[in-house]
């Protein structure tokens, strides 16, 4: 299985573990020896709020908040840039929704990874119906990311 890479651009970030510029990039996996490299901070906020999206609403039986509408879109033909829209603006609640269930009983959670909210930016349609999507996350902290999802 390949790492899951995301880029988000104009993050202003307090703690870094490498310096950078501009864009950085988020990758998730394992380091160039094999060994699973842990995540914090923003990284984890982006990789719950992804996995969130990607899994199907009611699908996990210890929470049946968890997941989205989103999945109801992968793999299926989106002809018109409104119904997508509807779809993806139910699928941002309901994941916002879940994470501030999840969220009001954990107290020693960082603000970092500490959902605050989430923006659609934009939606891009191809002539053969997939569909690139770009939210906005934004942290308790006030740290965001810009992620993209694709069907």
């Amino acid at each position: 299985m390949s790492d899951l890479n995301i880029i988000p651009s104009d993050i202003p970030r307090s703690e870094s573990p490498t310096s950078f510029s501009g864009k950085i990039e988020f990758r998730f996996g394992r380091d160039e020896f094999g060994v699973i490299q842990p995540i914090s901070g923003l990284p984890s906020l982006a990789s719950r709020v992804i996995k969130t999206f990607l899994t199907e609403k009611g699908s996990n039986p210890l929470n049946q908040l968890e997941g989205s509408g989103f999945t109801d879109l992968i793999g299926s033909f989106v002809g018109e840039k409104a119904a997508a829209a509807q779809v993806i603006t139910r699928a941002i609640v309901e994941v916002e929704e879940y994470f501030f269930s999840v969220q009001a009983g954990v107290s020693n959670l960082p603000a970092t990874e500490m959902l605050g909210s989430i923006t659609l930016d934009s939606i891009d349609l191809s002539i053969e119906g997939s569909m690139k999507v770009a939210i906005i996350i934004k942290s308790v902290s006030g740290e965001s990311a810009h992620l993209l999802l694709r069907t």
